[in-house]
């Protein structure tokens, strides 16, 4: 890959990381606004059911972008004028 298709797909990754913060955003505050116990484990019951996939889909973005940050470019790039 070249520096910049590495820099193209991190760049991709960041964005579905942006893309999913409200999802997680949103259980976040619907447990700290809890007003109960009872409020509290329903939001953080929900919150688990919610973003598990999410939660996990996030963990394998920032390996791979740590792996792609790792990585040395096959070739350089062209030098610019």
């Amino acid at each position: 890959m070249t520096e910049q298709e590495i820099a193209g797909e991190i760049n991709g990754y960041k964005q579905q990381l942006n893309q999913s913060d409200y999802k997680v955003m949103k259980a976040v505050e619907r447990i700290f606004s809890a007003s109960s116990i009872t409020d509290l484990l329903s939001a953080i019951s929900a919150a688990a059911k919610e973003i598990a996939e999410i939660i996990a889909q996030r963990q394998e973005w920032r390996a791979k972008i740590n792996e792609l940050e790792a990585m040395e470019p096959d070739q350089p790039e062209a030098p610019q004028a």
